[in-house]
């Protein structure tokens, strides 16, 4: 593919693209400082324009003239005056208390250096910029003075506030730049068109303002710009809606963590106690036991582990209660996963419990589907199409998914088309139909719910047409009113057989369930549907085959690293029982670190076969057995690309060693494959080849299957 060259003044051509966008679809939002910004910037010449677009796409606000030189913009000087007359730009004044250390800091090291030179400070070539720049400011402390034409060597970019206020109206939030624009340009980021009938992005002029206000505060806390703790709140707006109460509730706990910090805990306590999730409840909590209100404290850590709002937080109420009040108190879901029925799984499944369940239903002849959240997030993507991508919500080419969407206002703005989509349900056949065609109809179009898969298409329509009465549109508008807490969380694995339309939740031994699997869960049930947990417990089949792989590599990323050199042990009964080995040409050069590591040179896999001459004999190999290797990740992946180039499947259950050693034998200082063998005996005299690290990982693995088989026997080991 042809690179893509970018015309001259692009940056300009965005930046008026934006302009006008702004213009047709916010101009209800805007004050009189931002219709003049834009009544001034469209009067102004090209170059000028062009010379303020490239200053307000970089950080920060002032600029070393020479900074400011490009090939397309033929007389700076004329363009400067033209922005200064305009009030677009200013030269800084010495005498003005303009800040002297943001204009050093506009300074690359050259010209710090030559400016400490000027100013007689004896430094270092490999002195950094910052250490430069804190040598001059201590000069300046003592009295020192800039060069007498320091100042007028600088630009400062005026209009700052507009411009950040009308590109907060168009993205949503605060940028410093059009980038998307380029990259769209430049094919990096897929863009739709801005929809036909979209309307402004807010209802009210004073929603938007107080949003601005808000996103605005957060990025002024976050870069130190305000000292939180002369933020006030008692001036603030009120936010509007649900997106805009996070912001405020973010610049909450904020200020008041510092407040707490500066000694003033009571302002602290009466400014946390507004918030609703963690971490500002976990603030809250603590300041009521800093000023010995433990009462209150007690209660509302026993409210926040009875309806936690994330799993943070109750793993924070949880541990709280029991430190400061020697009070255990577990959440229900505790004594759910306690009595969830158990499935015992060939230890081939170790890395994908879910797989394991989901191969024993379908070999019971039940219809089981990995669904977790993303069957949830596409039929609710595809039910509600319309209100999600196609009416006065998306607001921008680059947005995948309306704002509002990530709080209660989706529902609320959007209640009867809602519930006019919720009503077909009443005839699932119906139903399905209407998701089968908007599935048709879509596919492949851009958004920020649910990835297309052709499976969806099968599955959905199943769902539908099994489910109880109600039970979808009970999800669903559950989902749509805060699908920000709802859009993940769900069970596993979906089930349809003769029972109707069930979900299982997988946990396998060591495994909790959390507080957002709980929720989802009781959802479920309060729908209508069966949702259950299922715990998986381990067996070691004594007849199991294993392969033992280890590979080398030219890198660590399989999408670009090939394979160099294949180690293969087949094992039976904790014996090695057939090997497989040999080099592989990787048909590219191999690094020298790679060489250096593993002593396979770019002359020893010269006569080597290629992957694709070796791949059938390694496919028989591996055949029928579980997969093992040390990190199994690594080389799985590596096999699963190099089948893949050849546009071949390589898919074999898995086991890993390092994981499976931290369970048998835990506590150990290190779980690589040296310190492993060192600390068990094991031989591994040529670490880093092949062969020798697979018949080490095959010792571990008969070392792990000895531990388990002695606690089943001894009866010691987890149920």
């Amino acid at each position: 593919m042809p690179a893509i060259i970018l015309p001259e003044k692009y940056y300009r051509t965005h930046f008026l693209e934006f302009i006008e966008q702004v213009k047709a679809r916010y101009s209800d939002f805007l004050d009189t400082n931002e219709e003049a910004f834009l009544r001034d910037f469209e009067a102004l010449n090209e170059d000028a324009q062009c010379v303020f677009i490239r200053m307000a796409n970089r950080h920060g606000r002032y600029f070393h003239r020479s900074t400011l030189v490009y090939p397309e913009i033929e007389d700076l000087d004329r363009s400067l005056a033209e922005l200064e007359l305009a009030g677009f730009a200013r030269r800084p004044s010495a005498e003005g208390g303009d800040s002297s250390v943001a204009l050093l800091e506009s300074l690359d090291k050259t010209r710090l250096q030559s400016l400490a030179s000027s100013m007689g400070v004896a430094f270092r070539a490999s002195w950094t910029r910052l250490r430069l720049i804190e040598s001059v400011e201590a000069l300046l402390r003592q009295g020192a003075t800039l060069p007498a034409a320091f100042h007028d060597e600088f630009v400062e970019r005026l209009r700052v506030e507009a411009l950040e206020y009308l590109k907060f109206l168009f993205f949503g939030e605060i940028r410093e730049n059009l980038g998307l624009y380029t990259l769209r340009d430049l094919g990096v980021r897929r863009a739709d068109t801005v929809k036909a009938g979209a309307g402004a992005r807010f209802h009210l002029k004073e929603e938007a303002r107080a949003q601005y206000f808000y996103a605005r505060l957060g990025k002024q806390l976050e870069s130190g710009d305000l000292d939180p703790v002369e933020a006030s709140p008692v001036d603030w707006p009120s936010p509007g809606n649900a997106y805009t109460e996070k912001l405020r509730e973010d610049a909450i706990v904020e200020i008041g963590y510092s407040l707490s910090r500066a000694g003033r805990e009571p302002e602290a306590c009466e400014l946390l106690a507004m918030a609703k999730t963690h971490p500002g409840t976990e603030r809250y909590v603590r300041s009521l036991y800093k000023l010995d209100r433990k009462e209150e404290c007690r209660r509302r850590l026993e409210a926040m582990i009875d309806d936690p709002s994330s799993d943070s937080e109750l793993s924070f109420a949880e541990d709280y209660l029991l430190r400061k009040f020697n009070q255990k108190r577990t959440h229900v879901f505790t004594d759910m996963l306690q009595r969830a029925a158990i499935v015992t799984l060939d230890e081939g499944y170790l890395q994908d419990a879910e797989t394991g369940v989901q191969e024993s239903l379908r070999a019971e002849g039940k219809l089981a589907y990995r669904s977790e959240n993303e069957i949830w997030n596409a039929l609710f993507g595809l039910v509600f199409w319309e209100e999600l991508f196609e009416g006065p919500g998306v607001f921008s080419p680059f947005e995948r998914a309306p704002q509002d969407l990530f709080g209660a206002d989706f529902y609320e703005r959007r209640r009867e088309a809602i519930e006019r989509k919720l009503a077909i349900f009443a005839d699932p056949a119906a139903a399905a139909d209407f998701v089968r065609r908007t599935f048709a109809e879509r596919q492949g179009s851009l958004n920020g719910v649910f990835h297309w898969h052709d499976s969806l298409e099968r599955t959905l329509p199943r769902l539908i047409v099994a489910s109880p009465a109600g039970a979808l549109p009970h999800v669903l508008r559950a989902m749509a009113k805060d699908y920000a807490k709802l859009r993940s969380g769900f069970p596993d694995l979906l089930v349809i057989d003769e029972r109707g339309v069930r979900f299982i939740e997988v946990k396998a031994e060591g495994d909790q369930i959390r507080a957002s699997q709980f929720q989802r869960i009781r959802l479920l049930r309060e729908a209508g549907f069966e949702a259950e947990i299922l715990k998986v417990v381990w067996r070691s089949d004594p007849e199991a085959t294993y392969v033992v792989v280890d590979l080398e590599t030219t890198g660590t990323s399989p999408s670009h690293g090939r394979v160099t050199e294949i180690g293969a042990v087949k094992v039976r009964n904790g014996e090695i029982v057939e090997e497989f080995t040999t080099l592989v040409n990787p048909e590219r050069p191999i690094p020298r670190f790679i060489t250096q590591l593993t002593g396979i040179s770019d002359e020893m896999v010269a006569s080597a076969p290629r992957f694709a001459e070796i791949a059938d004999r390694l496919a028989d190999f591996t055949r029928d057995a579980i997969f093992v290797a040390h990190n199994v990740g690594f080389d799985y992946g590596f096999l699963r690309a190099e089948f893949g180039r050849l546009d071949r499947p390589f898919v074999r259950r898995k086991l890993c060693t390092r994981v499976a050693m931290k369970r048998a034998y835990p506590g150990l200082k290190s779980y690589g494959l040296k310190p492993l063998c060192e600390a068990f005996g094991i031989d591994l005299t040529q670490h880093h080849r092949a062969q020798a690290d697979a018949r080490a990982a095959a010792r571990l693995l008969k070392l792990v299957n000895e531990k388990r088989a002695s606690e089943a026997t001894s009866g010691s080991g987890n149920p």
